[in-house]
C-alpha cells in the first residue's frame, strides 16, 4: 500500500503510459468506510481529449473526468497510468 497526503496529489500531473498528458488532479474521492482513495477527479487536457476524439467544452479548460485508482501505476513527481489513455477500459465523465 502506498501512503501519500491527499493534499500532495492535488494539482499533480497525470500521464498515460505512453507519456501523453492526461490532465491534472482536481479532486480526490475517498471511501470513508475504509479511508481508501477510490478515484481521482482530473481536468482532462486538450491532448487527452484529442486522443479520445472528444471536443473540448470550453476555451479555458478541459473536461472533468474520473479515474479509478486501479489504473495508477506510480505516484512520483507525476502520476503515471498503467496503460495508454486509449487503452483504458472506461473513463467516467462528469459535469459540475
Amino acid at each position: 500500500m502506498l501512503w501519500t497526503s491527499g493534499k500532495s496529489l492535488l494539482g499533480k500531473k497525470v500521464r498515460a503510459k505512453d507519456g501523453l498528458l492526461v490532465g491534472k488532479v482536481d479532486d480526490i474521492e475517498v471511501d470513508v468506510g475504509s479511508w481508501n482513495v477510490k478515484s481521482l477527479h482530473i481536468e482532462a487536457s486538450r491532448a487527452a481529449l484529442e486522443a479520445l476524439h472528444l471536443d473540448e467544452p470550453s476555451v479555458t479548460g478541459g473536461r472533468p473526468m474520473v479515474l479509478e485508482v486501479e489504473h495508477i501505476e506510480e505516484i512520483g513527481d507525476e502520476i503515471t497510468l498503467v496503460e495508454d489513455l486509449t487503452s483504458l477500459p472506461r473513463l467516467s465523465w462528469h459535469t459540475r
